[in-house]
């Protein structure tokens, strides 16, 4: 029993070694705090957003459909009779 408790303990010792000496790395300690500063700087982008931004709303009803340049919406489209030159259906001659 006790030769499974010491190889037990000798891996958790090498374990929490390994472990320490990762974190105490200088590169990794500074790859953490560019990650929290970019996470910090998107969610302050969310919250806040800058006078750039413009705020759509969240709601798709609330939307208004674009003006075009004959007046109809972009996703109706105003359908016209078709004419012949002088005004009269192209169907009637």
């Amino acid at each position: 029993m006790e030769t499974s408790l010491g190889a037990l303990e000798q891996s958790f010792f090498l374990a929490s070694a390994v472990a320490s000496e990762l974190l105490s790395s200088v590169w990794q300690i500074l790859a953490i705090l560019a990650v929290a500063g970019l996470v910090i700087v998107m969610l302050l982008a969310i919250i806040e957003p800058g006078p750039l931004v413009k705020r759509r709303p969240f709601s798709r009803r609330q939307r208004r459909p674009r003006q075009t340049a004959n007046g109809a919406g972009s996703t109706q489209q105003k359908l016209e009779p078709m004419t012949g030159g002088d005004g009269e259906h192209a169907d009637q001659s």
